[in-house]
């Protein structure tokens, strides 16, 4: 791990593999740091109050609003959606 120009951050077996050093800010790199691996925490969605996660479970790339639940598509979108996309997908 190194934080400096070049970004490096390697995460385990179901995070993310290789962020481009141009998308990963040293703030989501302390955040990823920060978090069990491959979860993070996106908001709370402001129509139902209830709090919207992406996660890396033992069956794949997801994401939680609530008590639902959506399969996410790559490990892109598990580090890089934000709450307007995700409360997008939800609905």
């Amino acid at each position: 791990m190194k934080l400096s120009d070049g970004i490096e951050i390697r995460v385990g077996r179901y995070g993310a593999e290789i962020i481009s050093p141009n998308e990963l800010t040293r703030k989501l790199a302390e955040e990823l740091l920060a978090k069990p691996s491959g979860e993070r925490e996106l908001g709370i969605d402001p129509q139902t109050n209830l709090p919207v996660i992406a996660k890396s479970g033992h069956y794949g790339l997801y994401m939680t609003h609530g008590s639902d639940s959506r399969t996410l598509t790559s490990k892109d979108q598990l580090f890089m959606i934000k709450l307007e996309e995700a409360n997008q997908i939800c609905k």
